[in-house]
């Protein structure tokens, strides 16, 4: 601490102690006993915020963080046999499908296609 800042604190605490001096005994025993009453109050985290509560909620998130971080971190990748065995219809259809004969590739597919939408529009306008 600095030198001014020493001075202040000595004038101070001998401006208090005065004050305390001139108090009569009535006064200085309630202040003491509501000093000490308020001393043995717990404070505003003590009240609302026990201990016990604390320490079990946070045992209780750490275990939970630990067990999904290992869930997540460990769980078993999924190759690609994994995948064709769940899903065997696709499986077959990709092995044994004729890949030449899709609708999709068939010219004829899209003429038929047109003229049904022609007919169905024709339908729907004359009735």
């Amino acid at each position: 601490m600095k030198q001014n800042d020493q001075e202040f604190e000595q004038r101070v605490k001998a401006s208090l102690d005065a004050g305390d001096a001139a108090l009569d005994g009535e006064t200085r025993r309630r202040l003491a006993a509501m000093r000490a009453r308020a001393l043995q109050r717990p404070g505003f985290f003590a009240r609302w915020l026990p201990m016990q509560g604390w320490v079990s909620a946070t045992s209780f998130a750490a275990i939970t963080v630990l067990v999904v971080s290992l869930f997540v971190l460990y769980s078993p990748q999924e190759n690609p046999a994994q995948v064709a065995q769940l899903d065997g219809d696709l499986t077959l259809e990709v092995l044994f499908g004729d890949d030449g004969h899709d609708a999709e590739s068939d010219p004829d597919f899209y003429l038929w296609m047109e003229a049904e939408m022609l007919f169905e529009e024709e339908e729907k306008n004359a009735g």
